[in-house]
């Protein structure tokens, strides 16, 4: 769905939270701020909040942006096609994102005992 009108509408709710972000061969938990649009479509700045489990190298804080006819936003979620990256809002989502991480990083911790 691209809806500008809902998207201006929900800035107030996605200002400051705290999110999963996926692109291809990357995850992170990052909080959103700096939401804008303008006429050309949206921009936001991340920052990726260091989680274990969880991909976190790089840039700690960065730019994102997609032009309104590669942008979709939904109830719980924003995506952009072609640059391919989505961000999840959901309680659920960032709750499922949180505890694969946790996961991952008693992983991590498991095998590295055996090394």
């Amino acid at each position: 769905m691209k809806d500008p009108q809902k998207f201006q509408e929900e800035l107030p709710l996605r200002e400051g939270a705290n999110t999963i972000y996926v692109e291809p061969d990357f995850i992170a938990y990052v909080r959103v701020s700096n939401v804008r649009a303008d006429d050309w479509g949206i921009n936001a700045l991340i920052t990726v909040l260091p989680t274990p489990g969880m991909r976190d190298e790089g840039e700690p804080s960065y730019e994102i942006g997609a032009a309104w006819n590669i942008f979709s936003n939904y109830d719980d979620r924003w995506h952009a096609s072609f640059v391919d990256w989505s961000i999840y809002f959901g309680a659920e989502e960032v709750k499922a994102g949180l505890d694969m991480a946790a996961l991952a990083a008693d992983r991590a911790r498991a095998s590295s005992f055996g090394r």
